[in-house]
């Protein structure tokens, strides 16, 4: 049997890669002014378009796993180090409590993209702040707080029904 990637996966993983990439045209966009400016564009054909796509979403889907693989590894390893939420490491526990309980995988789902959200919004708040963008960084500081309100919300939900 043949393992196959969620389209929920393929989404999320791109949804964040072009939120980042937004964010940090929002944060400095005098970069992509160059990159689209009229020199550059009379460049482009067909051919070399399509392959700027493909190669753009590609390098968009890595960004998006590189943030979620960050959340998972550093996040959830940090905020469960000083208790800031709450984790049962027995797995057998949780595989029970999942079969009794079906909303375990809306659950579980809330619980990875708040933690991936508030992943993207800490470092794109940190990247604001190193441009000297304060505005963009008080609001990308604001976001990252309520995604890890969400992520503690959610991990406390998972962890009373286990």
């Amino acid at each position: 049997m043949a393992d196959k990637i969620p389209f929920y996966d393929i989404v999320n993983r791109l949804l964040t890669g072009l939120i980042f990439i937004g964010c940090l045209i929002l944060i400095n966009n005098k970069f992509i002014l160059d990159f689209l400016s009229p020199e550059n564009l009379e460049k482009i054909n067909f051919g070399s378009e399509t392959i700027m796509n493909i190669c753009f979403l590609a390098i968009i889907y890595e960004i998006g796993m590189i943030i979620n693989r960050l959340g998972s590894v550093v996040v959830e390893y940090l905020t469960k180090k000083i208790k800031l939420i709450k984790f049962d490491d027995d797995y057998k526990k949780y595989c029970d409590s999942r079969e009794k309980y079906q909303i375990h995988s809306t659950l579980s789902r809330e619980y990875a993209l708040s933690r991936t959200s508030f992943t993207l919004f800490f470092i794109t708040s940190i990247f604001a702040f190193v441009e000297k963008n304060i505005m963009f960084g008080i609001i990308f500081i604001l976001l990252a707080i309520l995604f890890l309100l969400s992520y503690r919300k959610y991990s406390v939900k998972i962890f009373e029904l286990i």
